[in-house]
């Protein structure tokens, strides 16, 4: 296999924290991504000058409830929450500037699998991408996607191209679900061949999620064939559930091991060599 296999074992963890000196602050923010329609977002500003930026691509159905204008003084609780939402903070805290996208206001604040799929989101995403690089002064710009936004984070890398710098998938979608109109084989049914910009698929071994089994991570790295640059990280351990096995506060939300993650995929982002 091309590429770097990573396991992390188990160590002491603590709760993911909002780590106030580690970000300058968040904005909820709006633009309009396509004639007459708006995406807001998060935006989650380092501390230090950031390195790279990120989309953060929420599973379930995409919907963050950000506020345009509103103030943010404090993270979404930990306890609850998204495992990309709930951390966005950590990820600025290595120097990522995190934009954490809604769903767009034609989509009634919520996603639907088949419109993860579409030509559509990935226009969105593209505008958003150009904002982030503006706005940051040409900063590569990645897709991290986790669960049903990796569906996102798919769809998009292979539309795009070039347009964004790299993609990551966690707990990725993998098998058929009865009620969600996405292929039966998931993401591995988006043309991965298509994907020419570095990629990083995470997965947590101890995930019982029926439609994100770990057993399919190493095949999704390798259906990333053209990916110039690759690496599966494989999580064990962590804290005792809090949720369902499909939710957030599971394995399948690496529910326990966000700090250790979150470093991971920081590293990988910002090309630095894996600890």
């Amino acid at each position: 296999m091309r590429g770097w296999l990573m396991a992390l074992p188990l160590l002491l963890f603590g709760h993911a924290t909002w780590a106030a000196e580690a970000i300058r602050g968040e904005q909820a923010l709006e633009i309009e991504t396509r004639p007459g329609v708006s995406t807001a977002f998060y935006l989650t500003e380092p501390a230090r000058p950031p390195v790279v930026a990120a989309i953060l691509l929420a599973g379930g159905d995409g919907s963050v409830g950000v506020r345009p204008g509103e103030t943010v003084d404090a993270p979404v609780a930990f306890g609850r929450g998204n495992f990309l939402v709930r951390t966005r903070g950590l990820l600025a805290g290595h120097g990522v500037l995190a934009m954490t996208m809604d769903a767009p206001s034609d989509q009634g604040r919520s996603l639907t699998a088949q419109f993860r799929l579409s030509q559509e989101h990935a226009d969105d995403i593209a505008a958003l991408a150009a904002w982030l690089k503006r706005r940051s002064g040409g900063l590569p710009v990645w897709l991290v996607g986790t669960s049903m936004g990796t569906l996102s984070a798919a769809n998009v890398a292979v539309r795009l191209g070039a347009q964004v710098d790299g993609v990551i998938l966690t707990s990725s979608i993998t098998r058929g679900h009865r009620k969600y109109a996405y292929p039966a084989d998931g993401v591995f049914g988006l043309g991965l061949g298509g994907v020419g910009v570095p990629a990083m698929v995470v997965a947590h071994s101890g995930d019982s999620c029926e439609v994100t089994p770990p057993g399919d991570a190493a095949g999704l790295l390798e259906s990333l064939a053209n990916s110039p640059r690759r690496r599966l990280l494989m999580v064990d351990g962590g804290a005792p559930a809090r949720s369902a096995a499909c939710q957030a506060m599971s394995p399948h939300g690496f529910f326990g091991r966000e700090d250790e993650v979150v470093a991971a995929m920081a590293e990988f982002m910002t090309h630095t060599s894996p600890r």
